[in-house]
């Protein structure tokens, strides 16, 4: 059966559903321009008769103060629901927060039939705002400063959540929005393999491989490198030769995002011997014993050292080098990955807006409530 509905929450657990509202209306979604992030900050209206759970959460905001300079939000959450009349499945079609002139209403007077009782009719009109909407808000001044480096995309986009929102945890830390990114759009950036991942500093051994789990690329690096530094102490005679030795042996496994190496866990075995007469590694520094310490075999390294994913092909180049280790990328995607050539102080919003429309992201709804 058709049924639209608004949910108010009074806390991060309750709720209470109104049925009848009347004059619905929810702002299209507009994709246009440069300047989306902004079109997209939409809103939605409606009235009904308000009860003092509406008036206590969205006029006196009882449930929790703000911080300083946030006075405009409520910490409401509001929710439109829609069951369409081909469906028996309900699913919010509209969900946000309650500003400070959110709730507008004018009161009436009605006589109970048959007595002498009279009843006050709160009738008003509600606007809510969304997440995007509420951001933008928070955030009409908010400057970012970045730093010379490499910029991962997914963390930026992550960091809108957890760093840039509000200081206190609800509702808009958890109002069940996210974001996804497309890193293999139908059109986009064209890679010619190229480098998206350098290994750093030279080794003895270095080995490679790519492979897929679970939907993305894994890309596996085992490193291992033994140095020796001699020098004569001349307080002796003759002169006597001492080593300092050190070991370098690591495995690393990482996520292939796009354009982006991000790392997924890392493990070193490094060790040092200093002022030893002994020129000699200890046996258990060879690269077997190393191998077996870390428990891999890298027999199948060799044959692993391309794989496609979508669009995007990567290899593995040079596979077995003392020479630096390339990671190569061909294909569509979206580049994921950005480099700040210097410092720099950029608009808060300028910088999502750069986020989500040039590297094809947009946020999503990820749940029904706020606890989600």
């Amino acid at each position: 059966m058709a049924r639209t509905w608004v949910r108010l929450y009074t806390s991060q657990t309750t709720y209470t559903d109104y049925d009848d509202v009347w004059g619905l209306s929810i702002d299209p979604i507009s994709l246009t321009g440069a300047e989306m992030f902004i079109e997209e900050g939409r809103k939605a209206q409606f009235s009904l008769y308000l009860d003092e759970d509406w008036i206590s959460g969205g006029l006196t905001n009882n449930w929790g103060e703000a911080p300083s300079g946030l006075r405009f939000i409520r910490r409401v959450w509001v929710e439109i629901w829609d069951t369409p009349l081909d469906s028996d499945t309900s699913l919010v079609i509209f969900a946000g927060f309650l500003f400070r002139d959110s709730i507008k209403f004018d009161v009436t007077l009605r006589t109970l039939v048959g007595s002498n009782y009279v009843q006050q009719l709160k009738q008003g009109t509600v606007t809510v705002y969304d997440w995007m909407s509420t951001f933008i808000k928070i955030h009409e001044n908010s400057v970012l400063q970045l730093e010379e480096g490499q910029y991962v995309i997914r963390d930026q986009l992550q960091a809108l959540f957890n760093e840039y929102s509000v200081d206190w945890s609800w509702p808009l830390n958890l109002c069940g929005v996210g974001f996804q990114l497309n890193i293999y759009p139908d059109f986009g950036t064209v890679f010619n393999n190229e480098p998206i991942w350098t290994s750093s500093g030279r080794y003895d051994n270095i080995y490679a491989r790519l492979y897929q789990s679970a939907g993305v690329v894994k890309f596996e690096l085992f490193s291992h490198n033994t140095e020796s530094i001699s020098y004569l102490d001349y307080s002796t005679t003759p002169p006597t030769t001492y080593y300092n030795h050190g070991l370098h042996s690591r495995h690393n496994i990482y996520t292939v995002y796009g354009t982006s190496v991000v790392i997924d866990v890392s493990f070193n075995n490094d060790d040092a011997i200093t002022g030893t007469t002994d020129p000699r590694y200890p046996a258990e520094w060879s690269l077997q014993d190393q191998l077996d310490y870390f428990g891999l075999d890298i027999s199948g390294w060799s044959d692993q050292n391309t794989t496609t994913l979508e669009q995007a092909t990567y290899t593995v180049s040079p596979q077995t080098t003392t020479q630096k280790l390339k990671l190569l990328a061909s294909g569509t995607l979206t580049r994921t990955q950005i480099d700040i050539t210097a410092d720099a102080e950029v608009r808060l919003l300028e910088w999502v807006n750069y986020l989500l429309n040039t590297q094809y992201a947009s946020l999503i709804q990820l749940g029904n409530t706020p606890s989600s």
